[in-house]
Parts: C-alpha cells; structure tokens; sequence
C-alpha cells in the first residue's frame, strides 16, 4: 500500500501496459507470419526482425500468403512493438524519475 502514496502505482500500471502491448503485439505478429514459419515460405530468422520493422520482405510475405487467418488479421503494424518498448522503458526510468536519482 506504501508504494501507492509514493508514486510506485504508476510504476505497476506503465509495466503492467508495457507487458499487455507487447504479448498482444507478439501474438498479433505470430497471427500474421506464422503461418509463414511454420510452411517454410519465410524462415523465423527472416521473419523476426518483420517484429520490430516494415521491411519490402515482410510485406511481400503479408502479400502473398493466401491461408485464412484468424479474425482475418493478414497485416502487422511494427509501430506497436516499438510502442511496447517504449512503455517498458518508461516503466523502468519511473522509479528513478520519482527518487530524482535521474
């Protein structure tokens, strides 16, 4: 309860966000492109950086894979890894933040 009334909530919630975007933006990512990995038309090395950046391969693979996939989610935004990123370094910088040790 101590670390509501000093500032450590805030803290809980940003890393608590930060792990919710960045689960959801994995699963969305293997939504997209596993399907791809697991047939062997784009190799995991090749498609894991597709998790962080839009690059003319990862959306060639968007393009031409023709499976039904779930919710019929068949493009990947990289913008929400990054935002996952950031929140995690925000909830990590917080604690410092809130001490004025940075």
């Amino acid at each position: 309860m101590a670390a509501w009334r000093h500032g450590g909530g805030a803290t809980v919630w940003v890393a608590g966000a930060a792990l919710t975007v960045l689960a959801a933006t994995v699963s969305w990512w293997w939504l997209v492109f596993g399907q791809l990995i697991e047939t062997a038309l784009l190799p995991l090395p090749q498609a894991v950086p597709c998790l962080a950046i839009h690059s003319d391969r990862c959306s060639l693979a968007e393009a031409l894979c023709t499976r039904p996939h779930l919710f019929a989610i068949r493009n990947y935004w990289p913008e929400a890894f990054w935002i996952g990123l950031a929140l995690t370094a925000v909830a990590l910088l917080l604690p410092a933040l809130r001490s004025n040790k940075l």
